[in-house]
């Protein structure tokens, strides 16, 4: 079963969107570094390759 917050990042369309979960995860304790970090920072350099 594939982790929900992994999904979650995934779904995000706008690097705001992106932040904004990462930082209500984070608060609420559910967010791992070990595990979330390297998709979080995928998603991340795909949306801003959109940018250009």
């Amino acid at each position: 079963m594939s982790d929900p917050i992994l999904n979650a990042i995934a779904r995000q369309k706008s690097s705001a969107c992106l932040f904004a979960l990462r930082i209500h995860l984070r608060r609420d304790g559910k967010w791992s570094d070990d595990l979330h970090n390297p998709a979080f920072d995928a998603k991340t350099v795909k949306l801003e390759a959109g940018w250009k």
